[in-house]
């Protein structure tokens, strides 16, 4: 590892999301260094609002993907990975402590669900860097997400534990262009937000091609509505499907 006191900051800059790996282990020890790394975030009120599932087992592993993912490109990629950590906001852990301690532990349902996906999500990014330093890449697959339930069962998660969010982790076997940003000058106000200069905006939409095509926030309704039925049932955010 160098020595330069900006090798942190080159790793983060430099990094890129890997779709092709090769089939090298990972060792036990990277893993359980990854996982500390996901543990030193910031997290809200000393809580640690999540857990992270490593799944090895295939059978699992074809039975989430057959949940989640219909790219065949996904598909391959996930397959190569020596590596899956599953992200989930959790409450459940802190809530057996309370019930230990002879406390009432209470959460609202929206901070409940707001912080839990921060805490969750910081951690996962550290992960991702300290995955770099280690010498492997990775990329985020978003899509579990849409099949909570189907996730939980598989994993056999408790309620107030939302599985969220997959890590596929291991030795690049590619070296992808950076893809573009929008410059600092889009992205960073000082003390007021401002709109971007046409000039920027058009420039920035030259950088991909489908812009209407490759979203993944368009839900139709019907999905949207089973989405947050399954968040009720999972505990976190109320059932308002039916004012929708």
């Amino acid at each position: 590892m160098e020595s330069h006191p900006e090798h942190l900051l080159t790793k983060i800059l430099e990094r890129k999301s890997i779709r092709k790996f090769k089939s090298k282990k990972v060792s036990k020890e990277h893993i359980k260094k990854i996982v500390k790394a996901g543990q030193r975030a910031p997290t809200a009120c000393k809580v640690e609002a999540y857990s992270f599932i490593l799944i090895s087992d295939q059978q699992k592993r074809t039975e989430i993907m057959d949940a989640t993912v219909s790219h065949q490109s996904t598909r391959q990629f996930m397959m190569e990975a020596p590596v899956w950590i599953v992200i989930c906001t959790d409450y459940a852990r802190h809530i057996k402590l309370s019930e230990k301690l002879g406390i009432e532990a209470k959460f609202e349902t929206v901070s409940k669900f707001i912080l839990g996906l921060i805490d969750a999500s910081l951690a996962a990014e550290n992960m991702t860097i300290a995955a770099e330093a280690l010498g492997l890449a990775s990329c985020f697959v978003g899509s579990i997400w849409t099949a909570i339930p189907r996730i939980s069962e598989i994993l056999n998660v408790p309620k107030n534990v939302l599985p969220f969010l997959l890590l596929c982790i291991g030795y690049p076997d590619e070296i992808p262009a950076e893809r573009v940003r929008w410059p600092i000058e889009a992205i960073l106000h000082e003390n007021t937000y401002s709109f971007p200069t046409d000039e920027i905006i058009f420039a920035h939409s030259k950088t991909r091609k489908k812009w209407e095509t490759s979203s993944p926030y368009r839900l139709n309704k019907e999905t949207e509505n089973r989405i947050y039925r399954d968040l009720a049932e999972r505990g976190f955010m109320k059932d308002r499907t039916t004012h929708v």
